[in-house]
């Protein structure tokens, strides 16, 4: 588990506890480095994120899909769009707050290998119709800005 939370040390307590009565081995860190964050997507066989707020959009989710990574969002808030573009999908939704549904897609996912193929393939283009460039020449061109 890796960022900051806005809940502060008390989300990590909460955490450690729940893995250490699942008797789960869990690295938690709340920072780390551009390196280490690219690393730990492209060596990743997919990327959950489960909040349970309603996220404006999913920046870890795009940044999971640059490297071909597939994501599992919630099927809430923004993050829920992040994942489709242009045809093209790089990850599953889970039903919020129902840990079965994200334990049934997280078992889908990683014992269906076209399916991960086909995910790890869509994600890269994805992730490039969310750039930052994408993104401000759409919002330039709503505005009637874009070309001048």
């Amino acid at each position: 588990i890796c960022g900051p939370t806005l809940f502060g040390s008390y989300y990590a307590e909460v955490c450690s506890h729940i893995a250490e009565n699942l008797r789960i081995p869990v690295l938690w860190r709340r920072f780390i480095s551009e390196q280490q964050r690219t690393d730990l997507f492209a060596a990743s066989a997919c990327v959950v994120y489960p909040s349970i707020h309603r996220e404006p959009f999913g920046m870890v989710a795009v940044e999971a899909m640059t490297h071909g990574t597939p994501v599992l969002v919630p099927a809430y808030g923004g993050v829920s769009d992040a994942i489709e573009a242009n045809g093209a999908c790089g990850g599953l939704r889970f039903e919020v707050w129902d840990s079965g549904d994200l334990a049934d897609k997280l078992a889908m996912l990683l014992r269906d290998r076209t399916l991960w193929c086909r995910l790890s393939d869509d994600g890269p283009r994805v992730a490039q119709y969310f750039s930052v460039e994408k993104l401000a020449d759409r919002v330039l061109g709503h505005m009637g800005l874009k070309g001048q």
